[in-house]
């Protein structure tokens, strides 16, 4: 009896992984690829929907809230001596955040047009899919309390100089110890200021700030190249329309990239290492597709790019067609080479019944192989299953729905 239970529980398990595997998302995302709409997806919907925009613009307790944040703002801009009195008033506070959940609680109990946005446009996106279990008004408030709590983040770090997960690459442009920094600071919030205007909704004073930090800090990382599907994928994503997917055994290559310590280098020996591997690879037939996958990371502040470095690479060195290269640009690390690639396959609808193939060095695909640990750590789960070893230099993986959750914690590629 036992063993029949056992049975059938190892079934039901495998169905819902094949379920997982099979999932595809039809919904389009509004500002896709934007840094707005990566980070802070909700107020991106909220700000977008005309309805929405206007019930919470007029709401008398959210606009209560933006009007005085506004003022604070102002008032504080040309009498704070340090530059975190300013920083301070840009961020929501714990009340801000308890009081704005609360609301947008009440209406949403209230008004169908929300209900429908929740309904239709914000579970769908999968952009918050770590409160999928909770009921849609729950989901919504967590995904506010999200967006609230990577807004002060974001401030924190790139207006406060507070340190981000990776110091070494991520960390803010300018000395915050400088005495003139404050002066950076009153600045760049007079254009906040500006860029606000009569907005009365309770959020873009805050949202705005965060987005503002980004940009003087040159860190817009995570829209570089974006919408892709339209820009540099383009031309992969028509040959994937007409792809024959049984004539592989897997959807794509993927290659992490390996960032040089020279600034003035442009691609790294690793990367060019991987490349070969994944070329030969490519040639014998495994996959339709190299999907080559990095950002601007090593070393602080590179100008190049490790994806748009390596298919270079491949296109002018190895001979591998441009179209049969997709570029993943925006990965800081490997546990986000993994994460991002499952994102195009699910975003490009690619057959996620079959496995797809990591190719490149032996140390890091051991490592591949054992960092389910460290994605929990640091994106709450494990956005891809691991399918069989293929040999010491390439790992067979499959790309999970969860992979397009956002991470509030990594504005440069959340």
């Amino acid at each position: 009896m036992m063993r029949r239970l056992s049975v059938l529980i190892l079934g039901f398990l495998f169905t819902i992984t094949a379920n997982a595997q099979s999932t595809t998302v039809n919904y389009q995302l509004i500002k896709n690829g934007s840094v707005q709409a990566k980070n802070f997806y909700l107020l991106t919907l909220l700000q977008n929907d005309p309805t929405m925009s206007r019930v919470i613009e007029t709401d008398p307790i959210l606009s209560h809230i933006a009007l005085n944040q506004k003022q604070t703002i102002v008032n504080n801009l040309n009498t704070s001596l340090d530059y975190r009195q300013i920083t301070t008033n840009l961020k929501l506070t714990s009340q801000q955040i308890e009081q704005i959940g609360a609301e947008l609680s009440k209406i949403y109990n209230q008004n169908k047009d929300l209900q429908s946005l929740v309904k239709y446009k914000l579970i769908p996106s999968k952009a918050y899919i770590h409160y999928e279990n909770l009921k849609p008004r729950d989901q919504l408030i967590k995904a506010w309390q999200q967006d609230a709590e990577d807004i002060n983040h974001t401030i924190a770090v790139y207006a406060d100089g507070e340190k981000p997960n990776y110091p070494d690459i991520d960390s803010v442009s300018f000395n915050v110890h400088n005495k003139n920094y404050i002066n950076i600071i009153k600045q760049a919030t007079r254009q906040i200021i500006k860029k606000v205007g009569r907005s009365n909704a309770c959020f873009i004073p805050s949202m705005t700030a965060a987005l503002t930090f980004l940009d003087i800090n040159n860190r817009n990382d995570a829209g570089i190249y974006e919408p892709m599907e339209t820009t540099v994928n383009k031309a992969a994503l028509q040959k994937a329309n007409r792809t024959n997917w049984k004539n592989y055994k897997y959807t794509v290559l993927l290659v992490p990239g390996e960032g040089p310590d020279d600034n003035s280098v442009q691609i790294s020996k690793g990367s060019i290492a991987r490349c070969k591997l994944a070329a030969t690879a490519y040639i014998k037939g495994l996959a339709p597709f190299i999907m080559v996958s990095g950002g601007r990371v090593h070393p602080y502040k590179t100008r190049y790019v490790e994806a748009v470095e390596m298919k270079k690479y491949m296109v002018d060195s190895l001979m591998i067609p441009a179209k049969a290269i997709i570029i993943e640009p925006h990965a800081r690390h490997t546990t986000t080479n993994l994460r991002n690639a499952s994102r195009l396959l699910i975003q490009y609808h690619f057959p996620l019944k079959r496995p797809a193939l990591v190719i490149t060095d032996v140390s890091q695909s051991i490592y591949i192989s054992n960092m389910a640990e460290r994605c929990i750590q640091e994106l709450g789960d494990v956005p891809y299953r691991l399918g069989e070893r293929v040999s010491l230099t390439s790992q067979e993986f499959y790309a999970l729905p969860s992979a397009l959750q956002i991470n509030p914690w990594e504005p440069l590629d959340p």
